[in-house]
């Protein structure tokens, strides 16, 4: 049986959103299915994280510093298909 996959989930403050970011994750998680395993940043041992952002601007990025735990897929809007961030999530993996 293959693992899941753990990956954290960070949102944006939302000082100044230009989607409706829960939305766009719940279409993720959807597709996402029992493939991924939704994590805090504070949880040890994710093997990635996503950045759902709600503008260009992109806050955490700037602050969120060195992740060791693995690659960071960051969004910034809602006009990536969700299927392809999880695409991008799951693909890390095999690197």
């Amino acid at each position: 049986m293959r693992q899941r996959k753990r990956v954290a989930l960070k949102y944006c403050g939302g000082c100044n959103p230009g989607y409706d970011r829960v939305a766009f994750f719940r279409r993720i998680r959807e597709i996402a299915g029992d493939s991924i395993e939704w994590v805090t940043v504070e949880e040890p041992g994710f093997e990635a994280l996503l950045l759902i952002q709600g503008c260009q601007t992109a806050c955490p990025e700037r602050t969120l510093g060195c992740v060791e735990s693995g690659p960071i897929v960051s969004i910034r809007d809602d006009e990536e298909d969700p299927g392809d961030v999880v695409k991008r999530l799951l693909r890390e993996r095999e690197k």
